[in-house]
């Protein structure tokens, strides 16, 4: 469970004012599903790929941080690049917590019976550039996982 409950009121308002925000919560919502077990955020043609990771002996929670992981960068890449140049260090941040809330609000509601994780860790590039992640995994009693 996220820590930034404030973040799911400023959905809603990303989803209007932002197309390309919008378009990312929808595409959210039409590729999240259950693979063999493992939760995935974009579930298209990747059934094969967990059969062949699950067939290697890794364990769901490798699976799931390993194909839900999310880069900033990659998430605004359909921005446009001025108006991306003019974001602040707490704009970033907004999104990111948006972003993460969203997806903790997209699992919840798909897959109720699970409990996830959603992380959001800050990275800096070799150049000095920062960069956020966002990763989920699900949770359980389980030491296997």
């Amino acid at each position: 469970m996220v820590a930034w409950k404030k973040s799911r009121s400023r959905i809603g308002r990303h989803e209007i004012h932002v197309p390309q925000f919008a378009e990312g919560c929808r595409r959210l919502r039409e590729t999240v599903r259950e693979v063999q077990g493992c939760v995935v955020l974009d579930g298209e043609g990747i059934e094969k790929y967990v059969d062949e990771l699950l067939a290697e002996g890794r364990n769901r929670r490798y699976i799931e941080t390993l194909l839900n992981h999310r880069h900033l960068r990659m998430l605004l890449s359909s921005f446009d690049y001025d108006e991306a140049e003019r974001w602040t260090h707490e704009d970033l941040v907004e999104i990111v917590e948006v972003y993460g809330a969203m997806v903790e609000r997209e699992l919840s509601k798909r897959f109720p019976d699970k409990r996830f994780v959603v992380e959001i860790e800050a990275e800096t590039d070799e150049d000095g550039d920062e960069d956020f992640r966002v990763t989920c995994f699900q949770i359980s009693d389980s030491v296997a996982e």
